[in-house]
């Protein structure tokens, strides 16, 4: 073994050779090093720099959400206070809305009362027609022969629905029994088909069909409908519509004039029937005011037999004609006599309370004289 290593042959050139090659290596691993490192303390120097400006970044940003913060802090504030006074300006716009439609409800009810005929008026124009009517009776009955045995036998048996016995009655009511007739021919053209006069043209008369027939379904629905229409067809024809205001005035007048002119023997005043047709005229007025109002007024026929019974008096509907008696002792005496309707209204100016009545007018009545026993002091 000790020969092998003396036989061990080293060239110390080689060896010498073989450390200046690592150490070049060394050299270049070392400088690859230095190289690196510089490299890394560049890319260090680089990224604390980076860093210096993200941390500068970083408390520009605190100090920046802290201004942020403080801002919406304060808008919140003001938005708070903004919805608060918004809230309190709608509680006083929905005052003021209320408060408006409060004034334009107030308005409208009192255009619409203002603008609706009152109890008053009914009465005191109800009133002048009766009064008219009696002061044209009273005229009538003494131009002529008063003869009721010569009215026609339909005129007679319609009669029996307002007079008892009239063929029996005494002399001093025949102004009252002319009244009666001439009353409840003119009451009997109150209804709402005559709203536009009586005419032959096809226009009006399907109107007024539609105005009969749409009463008996719905009166307030017809009542307010008249009006609108009566004007659409001053607009349409103007002359159509006098003209039938004016037949139908005729026509009224020539009716209570036929059957008034038997009655007193065919002794007809040409002033009567001047008379009567400014009679029959303000009534179809009153007829078309009391049919334009929100309230539905009716006629009140009680009748001295109607329907084959008997009426008694009542103060509180009726008031007596052609007696010295006071109506409160009247209370329960039978009826002779309807002389004029009542007026009733069922509801108010607004149309509201359809079902209060309301007594306008008391119906004029001719009572019954009170039987004495004979020897009795009246």
């Amino acid at each position: 073994m000790l020969g092998e290593i003396t036989d061990l042959k080293v060239d110390m050139r080689d060896v010498r050779y073989l450390r200046q090659d690592q150490h070049d290596e060394h050299i270049k691993e070392c400088n690859k090093l230095r190289t690196e490192n510089g490299e890394i303390r560049d890319g260090y120097d680089q990224l604390r720099e980076k860093y210096g400006k993200l941390l500068a970044d970083a408390k520009q940003a605190i100090e920046s959400r802290k201004v942020y913060r403080t801002e919406c802090h304060q808008l919140q504030q003001r938005c708070h206070e903004t919805t608060q006074a918004l809230e309190k300006a709608n509680g006083e716009a929905d005052k003021a809305r209320t408060q408006l439609t409060r004034f334009k409800s107030s308005l409208s009810t009192m255009t619409k009362a203002k603008s609706q005929i009152t109890d008053g008026e009914v009465c005191s124009k109800v009133d002048q027609m009766f009064y008219s009517i009696q002061d044209f009776a009273l005229k009538a009955s003494r131009s002529g022969t008063f003869d009721i045995r010569n009215l026609s036998k339909n005129d007679s048996e319609w009669l029996r629905s307002f007079i008892l016995d009239a063929e029996a009655s005494p002399k001093a009511l025949n102004p009252y029994i002319i009244a009666t007739l001439v009353s409840q021919y003119l009451m009997a053209r109150f209804d709402p088909e005559y709203y536009f006069g009586n005419s032959s043209d096809q226009l009006v008369g399907a109107v007024a069909q539609i105005a009969k027939a749409a009463y008996t379904k719905d009166v307030s629905e017809t009542k307010a409908w008249l009006e609108p229409t009566r004007r659409l067809l001053t607009l349409i024809d103007p002359p159509m519509l006098q003209e039938s205001d004016s037949l139908h005035i005729t026509d009224a007048v020539e009716e209570i004039g036929r059957t008034l002119g038997p009655l007193l023997s065919n002794k007809w005043d040409p002033k009567a029937e001047a008379s009567l047709r400014k009679i029959t005229t303000s009534a179809f007025e009153l007829f078309r005011m009391l049919q334009q109002s929100n309230a539905v007024f009716r006629m009140n026929f009680t009748g001295a037999a109607l329907s084959g019974g008997e009426s008694y008096f009542s103060p509180e509907l009726m008031q007596a004609v052609a007696s010295a008696e006071e109506d409160s002792t009247l209370d329960g005496r039978q009826v002779q006599m309807l002389v004029f309707p009542g007026i009733f209204k069922f509801g108010d100016e607004m149309g509201s309370n359809q079902d209060e009545m309301t007594v306008i007018c008391k119906a004029r009545v001719v009572p019954q004289k009170e039987s004495h026993p004979a020897g009795s002091m009246q």
